[in-house]
């Protein structure tokens, strides 16, 4: 009796630890989990909200000529499609009609895994509705959805106000959501025809891209002095940081971790309130990664796979 309860408390102690690991983690689901599933797409969006081990999800909305949004990083189909047809001069319908070709499914994907005919490009109202739904049902387990915003729309404030739009239509709790904007002018107007309520729930965070380590002080400088002299006061200040993946990974040299943690802690210490860490690949291949990454504090983690 006495060596079995031995046992079990080994064992207890042992577990412990892997789920405190587990739940410092902080997943998000980068344009739906993009290393696995075709990227924006509403079966990357429903995956990521099946996945329990995502927190949120980051997409891209892109302004049509209708004044309508559709999810894409790109500002043409190009990539997907193989036809140069840009976002912003077609309706939203043109768009949404398009599937993704089978030679970039294949290419990226693998042969046979996704069939064109049932991958098209999604609309935000589909995604941000899907979240919502999805946190109506499961109130315990909500998810964040990452709204990006783009850098070279044309019409600024109406695809502001065609994102706050889509997120009152569809009843998103403005809690749930984070808008990531790196060209300052784009989150200002996305604070200013943002309404009362997003404006007081909403998250909003000047980020910051990078991959350069040794630029990111004289960054954040520039981050914090555009940050005094805009209506985003209150916003978040982010730092993301490329170069996390298995292929390239920036800490994966101990001299250079601990000057990235010196670096870093100078920058929490200034007012940088959240750093991501980019992850490619699939957590799998990254265990090492995502170790180093939360021995630099870097719990929230934007992976193409989890």
């Amino acid at each position: 009796m006495k060596r079995i309860i031995r046992i079990l408390v080994i064992a207890f102690v042992l577990m412990v630890p892997i789920k405190a690991q587990a739940k410092g983690e902080y997943f998000i689901a980068h344009r739906g989990l993009s290393g696995i599933y075709p990227d924006n797409t509403m079966i990357a969006v429903k995956a990521s909200l099946d996945n329990p081990k995502v927190k949120a999800i980051a997409i891209d909305p892109r302004l049509t000529a209708d004044k309508k949004l559709v999810l894409c990083h790109d500002d043409s189909v190009k990539t997907y499609t193989g036809k140069n047809i840009l976002i912003s001069m077609s309706n939203c319908s043109d768009i949404t009609s398009m599937h993704y070709s089978q030679r970039f499914l294949n290419r990226k994907y693998g042969k046979r895994k996704f069939n064109s005919k049932d991958v098209r490009f999604a609309t935000l109202d589909e995604a941000v509705k899907a979240v919502a739904t999805y946190n109506k049902k499961h109130p315990k387990s909500r998810k964040r959805i990452y709204i990006k915003l783009s850098n070279d729309v044309s019409d600024v404030s109406g695809y502001a106000k065609a994102i706050s739009r889509s997120l009152v239509v569809n009843k998103v709790n403005p809690s749930d959501v984070v808008f990531w904007g790196m060209g300052i002018p784009f989150l200002e107007n996305m604070y200013i025809y943002s309404t009362p309520k997003q404006k007081r729930h909403c998250t909003y965070e000047i980020c910051m891209w990078t991959y350069d380590v040794d630029a990111l002080e004289d960054n954040v400088q520039k981050m914090f002095s555009v940050k005094r002299k805009s209506v985003l006061k209150n916003a978040n200040l982010a730092l993301y940081i490329w170069g996390c993946g298995y292929r390239n990974d920036l800490f994966s040299d101990i001299t250079e971790r601990k000057r990235i943690k010196i670096s870093l802690n100078k920058l929490r210490k200034r007012g940088i309130d959240i750093v991501y860490g980019r992850l490619e690949g699939l957590p799998k291949d990254n265990a090492r990664t995502i170790a180093n990454l939360s021995k630099l504090g870097i719990k929230k983690i934007v992976t193409t796979g989890v």
